[in-house]
C-alpha cells in the first residue's frame, strides 16, 4: 500500500495542473509521511514462524523483556523511536542538533547511487532487507540487550538520512515545477 501511495502523490504533486493549496498540502504532508514509512525496516516486514504462524504484523507482537522502559517493550516500537536514540521532553530544541550530526556522519556521497532511485518499490525491499538483516535478529520474549539497540539506532539512522536525501531531491523537483 505504502508503495501505491508514493507513487500516487508523486505524480499528483509533479502534476502542473495541481492548483488546489490544500490538496498540496495534503499530498506534500502524506508523501512525506509515506516516504519516511517506507524506510522503516518494520513497515516493510512480518515474520512467520512456527512461534508467528499468522505472522508477528511487522513486529506489533513481538515482545521483549525490556530495562529500558514501555518504548522498548515492543519490536515495532524500537525500530519506530529509531532505537530510542531521538527520546526527548522538547524534541524541537534539539532537532537542527540531531540533523547536522546525521547530515555530518552519513555524508550525501555515501548514498550517491541511491538518492536518483525514484522507484518505491525499492526504497520498501531495501528496507525488507534490514528487516531480515537487523530487526529479527533479536529473540521475541527474551532481554533486549544493548548491542542490539545499538544495532538498531545505527540502521536506523542510515534509513533516516537516506530517506531524508530522497526527500531532499524530491522537494528540489517540486519547486522547480
Amino acid at each position: 500500500a505504502v508503495i501505491n501511495q508514493n507513487l500516487r502523490f508523486v505524480k499528483f504533486l509533479l502534476d502542473k495542473s495541481t492548483t488546489s493549496p490544500w490538496a498540496l498540502s495534503f499530498g506534500l504532508r502524506s508523501f512525506i509521511h509515506f516516504i519516511g514509512d517506507s524506510h522503516q525496516p518494520l513497515h516493510s516486514a512480518t515474520l512467520f514462524s512456527n512461534e508467528f504462524k499468522t505472522g508477528d504484523v511487522g513486529g506489533n507482537i513481538y515482545y521483549f523483556n525490556s530495562q529500558y522502559g514501555a518504548n522498548a517493550g515492543q519490536l515495532h516500537k524500537i525500530w519506530d523511536n529509531a532505537g530510542l536514540q531521538y527520546q526527548f521532553i522538547k524534541p524541537l530544541e534539539t532537532f537542527e542538533t540531531n540533523v547536522s550530526n546525521l547530515i555530518k556522519t552519513h555524508p550525501k556521497s555515501k548514498y550517491q547511487n541511491l538518492i536518483d532511485d525514484e522507484n518505491a518499490y525499492h526504497w520498501v525491499l531495501e528496507s525488507f532487507e534490514e528487516a531480515k538483516r537487523v530487526a529479527y535478529t533479536a529473540k521475541n520474549n527474551e532481554k533486549l540487550e544493548a548491542s542490539y539497540l545499538q544495532a538498531v539506532r545505527e540502521t536506523s539512522n542510515d534509513r533516516i538520512v537516506l530517506s531524508g536525501y530522497r526527500l531532499g531531491r524530491f522537494l528540489n523537483k517540486f519547486f522547480e515545477t
